[in-house]
């Protein structure tokens, strides 16, 4: 249901980008054997985006922005389906309708 009904608020993306562009930026100034350490070892355990990167696209006002990320979001919305098996002792229009209805909490059609 959370994602079928997001709203974004300009405010609040504001105030969570500066605070990443703050985390990143002050990644920076950490000790660079830590820093080092860390990154390999994080690096070894799955795909990662370097901070550096990850600051440049975040510091970039199109590429990070408020409508954007509403654009991603309808995106994600419209790439949702729904593929349901109802097992057990269930008719068939009730599975029909247990599926739709998940369909309709997620914003997403049927298959």
């Amino acid at each position: 249901k959370a994602l079928a009904s997001l709203e974004l608020d300009e405010e609040r993306f504001s105030l969570h980008r500066e605070l990443l562009l703050k985390a990143l930026r002050n990644r920076r100034e950490e000790r660079p054997l830590w820093q080092a350490q860390y990154e390999l070892s994080f690096a070894m355990s799955r795909p990662t985006v370097h901070y550096e990167h990850a600051l440049a696209f975040a510091a970039d006002d199109g590429a990070c922005s408020l409508a954007a990320l509403r654009s991603h979001l309808d995106d994600l919305r419209a790439a949702g389906f729904v593929e349901a098996l109802v097992h057990g002792n269930a008719l068939e229009g009730e599975a029909r309708t247990f599926s739709e209805e998940w369909a309709g909490a997620l914003g997403a059609a049927p298959l």
